[in-house]
């Protein structure tokens, strides 16, 4: 059907004897996009429309706007985990015709062809591997990764793994751990080729696929371990509904974060550590709470349309976040309300902000993510199966952290990609201050 709609051909949809014509529909669905209201209340999906329409025609490279992460074959292959298929194999086989790979810069990905003597868990580690090894700027593939469940940390210290099969002989889909399952879909991909992110900063990917044992060895840097961390946010955890509102945000400042003392403007962020060098906002606990939580309000610039995300003042996503706080914390009153001793300060900061968009980063940034707090105090947003324990790194190419599970003697398992508020302008890689590391991952 994608194959169909996505063309310029006409397309009419009929239900019963009742049809509309396909232009009609999109134009509507489309209209009604930006109308969050409304789609909430009656459970609208017209992403699942408006993302079929001319998908397969190839957008003008010169506009610079989100459709350009269509030019990402992975990125397209992520895109399309809803939809569904008879055989899982035609989830990859079906998109081989797509702009994206016929005239993508990966000489590897080009020369994949529809195999069907391949097993499914074959197919999905032959994309995977080409899209890594032939691609030397990016490692969406890995950021494509998301399981429904790992095994705990605490079942595997004593084993040792000989090669990566006895782990997949285990593994819920039989697919090494740094395999994207494309069956699967927890979330929106946080390393989307537009992001301007650059966890990695200028450095490239530096990696090698083992084919027998199905192992990747991948240079990086450690940067912490996780040390608490919340469930998993629901669906829409932070909506903007009157007096219902989620106690999530309060409750993870609380227990994950350690914040015992309410919304407070004078708490810093990594105080063991040099201050910011952006300002006063940069430095503060609760703006670090809100962008990791919003994926520092990225989606936001997208919608917005007005300008390039560095050109936004961080005061502008500080207040975005701000606003949802007070309004969450039901007033002055409220021993969660945001307080400062400087209320004119407050008042500069956090004027201008929106709720509602920061309500709406929020949750599509962390729908189905946990948020965490490292043993040096970084705040992470993570994969729905991270837990204590895991090691966070920063690989060399990858526009965000990621997530690693110690798993046998000197083998990690990969949990996911992260965001961590502080190191996303390649602070860490730049520094070099935590050296270089080799990870096996099985």
């Amino acid at each position: 059907m994608v194959q169909e709609i996505g063309a310029k051909a006409p397309a009419t949809l009929f239900w019963g004897e009742a049809y509309i014509e396909w232009n009609l529909l999109y134009s509507v669905c489309k209209a009604i996009n930006g109308e969050q209201h409304l789609r909430k209340q009656v459970d609208v999906q017209t992403p699942k429309i408006t993302y079929m329409y001319r998908r397969l025609i190839e957008p003008d490279r010169m506009i610079a706007n989100r459709h350009a992460n269509r030019f990402s074959f992975l990125y397209e292959l992520h895109r399309s985990r809803h939809l569904v298929a008879t055989d899982p194999r035609d989830r990859v086989f079906a998109m081989l015709g797509h702009y994206s790979i016929r005239n993508g810069p990966n000489q590897k990905l080009r020369e994949l062809t529809a195999d069907y003597t391949k097993t499914v868990e074959e197919v999905f580690a032959d994309v995977a591997s080409r899209a890594l090894v032939g691609d030397n700027s990016s490692l969406l593939a890995l950021a494509a990764v998301q399981h429904h469940n790992l095994p705990p940390l605490g079942e595997n210290m004593a084993v040792e793994l000989a090669d990566c099969a006895n782990y997949c002989s285990s593994s819920p889909n039989g697919l090494p751990s740094w395999v994207p399952d494309w069956r699967l879909y927890q979330s929106h991909i946080l390393s989307e080729p537009t992001s301007p992110h650059h966890a990695g900063g200028l450095s490239r990917p530096n990696l090698r696929v083992d084919e027998d044992s199905k192992t990747l060895h991948i240079k990086g840097t450690i940067v912490d371990v996780v040390a608490a961390c919340s469930g998993p946010f629901r669906p829409r955890e932070f909506h903007v509904n009157g007096l219902d509102w989620s106690m999530a945000i309060h409750t993870v400042w609380r227990d994950v974060c350690g914040q015992s003392s309410g919304f407070d403007l004078s708490q810093e962020y990594l105080p063991t550590r040099k201050r910011f060098q952006g300002g006063e906002i940069e430095g503060l606990a609760l703006f670090a709470y809100v962008q990791t939580l919003s994926n520092a309000c990225v989606a936001t610039a997208w919608q917005d349309k007005n300008h390039p995300y560095e050109s936004v003042p961080t005061q502008q996503w500080f207040a975005h976040g701000v606003s949802y706080l007070t309004q969450a914390a039901g007033g002055g009153s409220s021993p969660y309300a945001v307080s400062d001793s400087n209320d004119d300060k407050l008042q500069e900061w956090t004027s201008g902000g929106d709720a509602a968009k920061w309500a709406r980063a929020a949750n599509g940034a962390s729908c189905n993510r946990k948020f965490a707090r490292t043993r040096n105090g970084y705040y992470v947003l993570g994969p729905r199966v991270m837990e204590p324990g895991d090691v966070i790194c920063v690989l060399f190419g990858g526009k965000k952290p990621f997530c690693l599970r110690p798993w046998g003697k000197n083998n990690y398992l990969l949990v996911g990609e992260c965001y961590v508020h502080g190191i996303m302008n390649g602070e860490i890689i730049d520094g070099a201050k935590n050296g270089e590391n080799v990870f096996d991952i099985v």
